[in-house]
């Protein structure tokens, strides 16, 4: 392959991982999970949200799969914790921040 089919096929492969990214929040709001770590199940601050919209952990959570969790200490203190089936069935949540926007 040439050069420029490899980077072709990169920025390919980055942007349909970019799209899964994308179509699996869209799940999540639709079934009330959006916002809601899926590891600890923790709520994900808006502060992360808001500069990575598609974000499926907390911090927390991001940092301890990456294996620097302690570096910070990773005591998860001061996080909500959010009922995976509260009443209604649905995760009371403020809207998404719109992307780009803050």
């Amino acid at each position: 392959m040439s050069d420029d089919t490899d980077e072709t096929s990169a920025v390919l492969r980055r942007i349909e991982a970019e799209l899964d990214d994308v179509e699996g929040a869209l799940g999540r709001l639709q079934d009330g999970t959006y916002g809601v770590c899926v590891s600890c199940g923790r709520a994900i601050t808006d502060e992360r949200l808001q500069a990575e919209p598609t974000a499926r952990s907390c911090e927390d959570c991001d940092l301890a799969a990456s294996g620097h969790g302690d570096e910070r200490g990773d005591s998860r203190e001061g996080g909500d914790p959010v009922s995976p089936e509260p009443a209604g069935g649905r995760v009371e949540r403020a809207s998404p921040p719109a992307p780009g926007l803050g």
